[in-house]
């Protein structure tokens, strides 16, 4: 279909999701990179909600398609949606430890990134039960335990909250 028309690859729903968006939902990195050798720009693009590929790939747990996207752009893992959350957040709060290890491989400052209300991928981790996550995040950057979001709470007070 790109041969007949380049600018399909641009197209995007009504949710603001271009094909590269889906293909990285399903995990199909071979389409993944077809996409971006038409066009690397589509990596950026966002959904209506801010999300890039790489959110959506990290959401879902596709360490494989994680690793193409940012082979094509590596600026990609420190992308915020709306709400401030990267990648890490969104395979954190999962508990997709796979993903987490590869994006702080990949970058381990990513560990200390905050959204728009202060908390690190641990604090979405730690609100959503993700014991594993918490242990790999905390062998990675201890010093994470101590941050505090926007209201004072640290990881703890999230983990106490949620049981």
């Amino acid at each position: 279909m790109l041969d007949f028309d380049r600018s399909l690859a641009k197209e995007k729903d009504n949710d603001g999701c271009t094909a590269l968006h889906e293909a990285a939902y399903q995990g199909h990195t071979e389409v993944i990179q077809t996409l971006l050798k038409f066009d690397r720009s589509l990596a950026k693009k966002k959904d209506r909600d801010g999300l890039t590929a790489l959110d959506w790939s990290a959401a879902k747990g596709h360490t494989e398609a994680i690793q193409t996207l940012l082979a094509f752009d590596r600026s990609l893992a420190k992308e915020k949606n709306k709400c401030g959350n990267t990648a890490l957040h969104w395979s954190a709060a999962k508990g997709h430890t796979e993903v987490i290890q590869a994006l702080l491989d990949f970058d381990p400052s990513l560990a200390k990134e905050k959204d728009n209300n202060g908390q690190t991928a641990l604090h979405a981790a730690a609100l959503k039960g993700q014991t594993e996550t918490i242990q790999i995040m905390l062998t990675i950057a201890p010093s994470l335990a101590k941050e505090k979001e926007n209201s004072g709470g640290t990881a703890l007070h999230f983990a106490a909250y949620s049981g």
